[in-house]
C-alpha cells in the first residue's frame, strides 16, 4: 500500500471511529422531554409547536395529556426534562399539580411549569411562564422559546 495512503487512513480513522461512535450513540440515546397539559385548544397548539422545534432539535418529545389522576403516573426521573402545562383556577395553579411538584421537589431543576389565566392574579406557586389562555397565535413564538428553555435544561453546558 502506498506510504501516502496508509498515513491518511491511519491519520483519520481514529476520528471516523468516534464520529460514527457518537453517531450511533446519539440515534440510540436520544433524549426524551415529556409534554404534560391539559387538553384545551390553546395547549394543544402550543404543546404541538414545542414538540415540532424538539424533534427537529434530535430530541424526542413524549405527549401526555394531564388531569388530577393522570399526573400522578409521572416520574419526572423517566425522562430528560419535563414541561408541564396546565390551567391557572381561582388565582392559583392547579392543586394537584402543586401537590404533584412537591413531590418531586429533588427532580424540579428539569422540570418547566407553564399556566395560563385569563384574569389578573399573583401567581404563589413558582412558575417558568404564564401567558394569556386565548393566546393560540403566540403558540408558534412561545413555543420557540420554551423548546430553548428545554434545550438549555438538557444540556446546561452548552450555555
Amino acid at each position: 500500500m502506498n506510504q501516502k495512503k496508509y498515513a491518511v487512513i491511519k491519520t483519520f480513522l481514529p476520528f471516523a471511529i468516534v464520529f460514527f461512535f457518537c453517531r450511533l450513540q446519539c440515534a440510540e440515546n436520544p433524549k426524551r422531554v415529556l409534554l404534560a397539559y391539559e387538553n384545551t385548544p390553546f395547549k394543544k397548539a402550543l404543546i404541538d409547536a414545542i414538540s415540532n422545534e424538539l424533534v427537529q432539535k434530535g430530541v424526542v418529545p413524549v405527549l401526555f395529556i394531564h388531569d388530577a389522576e393522570k399526573i400522578k403516573q409521572i416520574n419526572p426521573d423517566e425522562y430528560d426534562a419535563v414541561l408541564i402545562s396546565n390551567s391557572g383556577v381561582k388565582a392559583e395553579v392547579r392543586p394537584w399539580i402543586r401537590e404533584w411538584l412537591g413531590k418531586y421537589r429533588a427532580s424540579i431543576n428539569k422540570v418547566l411549569l407553564h399556566t395560563t389565566q385569563n384574569n389578573p392574579w399573583k401567581v404563589d406557586q413558582e412558575v417558568d411562564s404564564v401567558t394569556s389562555a386565548s393566546a393560540p397565535k403566540q403558540a408558534v413564538s412561545l413555543a420557540k422559546d420554551y423548546s430553548s428553555r428545554i434545550i438549555a435544561k438538557l444540556y446546561p453546558e452548552k450555555k
